[in-house]
């Protein structure tokens, strides 16, 4: 839990994985009768997603499937936070190897779903650098 990043002296909101900035994207998930489908689903945040992309369902099972469902749900961004830190459940082998996907995945769906959030970040970029740096072919 990091918060909002700051930039050319001013707090971007639209940076803080916590903003309340519902987000779509396709997900498996599994139905009432147990079955596998990909659909678009809806997270409240980029913590909900993040926290829930977490555990491994397929060796969990049908409660590790309801524990990624109750993150989904949940109605705040620390609730999720706070689900996601359960080891009740399976965590996905390669979830740390993963993190770093799934976190790019939702602020990426973050910022192509609400442009006025990337207008704002794209405003910090200095779009030259006084002196660059160079390679110095040293290794």
């Amino acid at each position: 839990m990091g918060g909002p990043a700051s930039a050319g002296g001013r707090t971007l909101r639209s940076t803080d994985n916590f903003l309340h900035a519902p987000i779509i994207l396709r997900c498996v998930i599994v139905d009432e009768e147990g079955v596998e489908k990909e659909e678009e689903v809806v997270w409240r945040t980029c913590e909900h997603f993040f926290q829930a992309s977490k555990f491994d369902p397929n060796s969990g099972g049908r409660a590790t499937w309801d524990q990624c469902r109750a993150i989904q749900e949940i109605s705040s961004p620390i609730g999720a936070w706070e689900l996601g830190q359960s080891r009740k459940h399976p965590l996905r082998k390669d979830w740390e190897e993963m993190k770093g996907k799934a976190m790019y995945l939702c602020v990426r769906a973050k910022f192509d779903q609400y442009p006025e959030y990337a207008a704002e970040l794209i405003a910090t970029a200095d779009p030259t650098l006084p002196n660059p740096p160079r390679p110095t072919g040293k290794g």
